[in-house]
C-alpha cells in the first residue's frame, strides 16, 4: 500500500509520500499553524483529490492593472502590503494589508494597484478535484486556447461559485495565510513533488469549505445587468435600457450597483471599459484608435485622457508586465 501523509504540528510541516518503494520526506520550519494531520492511501486514490498547481508573490507598480479573463483555479489571494482593488466576476473589493480574497473556480479577475501605495499580493491556485490518473502539472490555466482550461481531469468540485472577502483577524485566517505562504516557498524553486501539491491542496480545500456557508453576493437582477453591460462595452446603453434587462426600475438598478459595487451604474460601466482597454493594450497588437473604438470611444484624444485619468499613463505608453499574479 502506498501511503501519503502531511503533518503539521510543533512548528513543522512535512509531507510524506511513497512511490515504487521509495520514501520521500519534505520539511521546513513553519510557525503558527494549528496541529493537523491529513492522511490517505491508494484505496482512496480512485476519486479525484485537490492539488495546488501554483503559488507566488507579485509586487504591482503604481496604477498597474492586470486582467485575467478566465482562470482555471480556485484562487486564494492575500495582500501583504499596500492597497488596491480586486474585481472578481464583476464584484469589486477594496483591499489592503490583511485582506484575503477567495476566488471561485473559472473566475475572472481584474487587479488595480493604487497609484501611490501599490499592493504586493500572494496567490495560491487550487484545483479542487484533479484526477489521479493524470499527473499534476504545476501550471495555472488562464490563457485563451490553453487545453487545461477545459480538461475533464481538472474540475471545480462542489465549492460555491462566488467570491468572498475576508480580513485576517482570527487564528483560522492566520492559518490559511500561513499554509499559503508555505506553498509560495515550495513553488519558488523547482516544481514540488506531486505528493506535496496534493497534500497542500487537501489542506487548502479544508479551509475553503467554510466558504460554502457564505451567500452569493449578487442578486440575479444585478448579475443580468452586469453581463449586459460587459457584452456591450463598445456601446453606451442608457440606464433605462440596462434596468429593463434586470427587470427593475432605474432607481432600483442604481441602488443595487451602489450597494454591491460601491459605484453607480455608469461608473461601473466606465470601470469595465477602462479595464478592457488595459487588457487589449497588453494582450493584442491593436492600435490605440482600435482599442478606443472597442470600448466605446470614437475620439482617440478623449479616450487617451480618460485612460490616463484611470491608469496614470497614456495608452500609447501602456505596456505588459513581465510577471502576472
Amino acid at each position: 500500500m502506498n501511503l501519503h501523509c502531511v503533518v503539521l504540528s510543533s512548528g513543522q510541516i512535512s509531507t510524506l509520500g511513497s512511490a515504487r518503494g521509495r520514501v520521500q520526506i519534505y520539511g521546513t520550519h513553519f510557525m503558527d499553524i494549528p496541529h493537523r494531520y491529513v492522511l490517505w492511501d491508494d484505496r482512496f486514490m480512485e476519486e479525484p483529490s485537490a492539488a495546488v498547481v501554483w503559488a507566488n508573490h507579485y509586487q504591482f507598480h503604481g496604477s498597474e492593472v492586470i486582467r485575467n479573463r478566465r482562470v482555471g483555479s480556485v484562487c486564494v489571494l492575500w495582500v501583504r502590503r499596500g492597497v488596491g482593488d480586486v474585481t472578481v466576476d464583476g464584484r469589486r473589493f477594496a483591499v489592503g494589508a490583511g485582506s484575503i480574497v477567495l476566488m471561485p473556480w473559472m473566475h475572472e479577475a481584474i487587479y488595480r494597484a493604487d497609484a501611490v501605495k501599490p499592493f504586493e499580493i500572494g496567490t495560491v491556485h487550487l484545483v479542487p478535484a484533479h484526477a489521479h490518473a493524470q499527473v499534476v502539472e504545476a501550471r495555472v490555466a488562464h490563457l485563451p486556447g490553453d487545453p487545461l482550461l477545459d480538461a475533464d481531469f481538472r474540475e471545480g468540485g462542489a465549492l460555491p461559485r462566488h467570491p468572498v472577502l475576508l480580513h485576517r483577524s482570527t487564528p483560522a485566517e492566520d492559518a490559511l495565510v500561513g499554509i499559503a505562504e508555505y506553498a509560495v516557498s515550495r513553488f519558488a524553486g523547482p516544481a514540488p513533488d506531486e505528493a506535496v501539491m496534493r497534500a497542500l491542496g487537501r489542506l487548502l480545500l479544508d479551509e475553503a469549505r467554510s466558504w460554502a456557508s457564505t451567500p452569493p453576493p449578487f442578486p440575479a437582477a444585478l448579475r443580468a445587468m452586469m453581463e449586459y453591460i460587459t457584452r456591450r462595452l463598445d456601446a453606451h446603453p442608457r440606464l433605462e435600457e440596462i434596468s429593463d434587462v434586470g427587470g427593475c426600475s432605474s432607481a432600483t438598478a442604481e441602488r443595487l450597483f451602489r450597494k454591491h459595487t460601491g459605484m453607480s451604474v455608469q461608473s461601473w460601466a466606465r470601470a469595465q471599459r477602462m479595464a478592457e482597454a488595459a487588457h487589449l493594450l497588453r494582450s493584442s497588437s491593436l492600435r490605440v484608435r482600435e482599442v478606443a473604438l472597442r470600448v466605446g470611444f470614437d475620439d482617440p484624444l478623449h479616450f487617451s485622457r480618460a485612460f490616463k485619468a484611470v491608469h496614470g499613463e497614456a495608452p500609447s505608453r501602456f505596456s505588459s508586465p513581465a510577471l502576472r499574479p
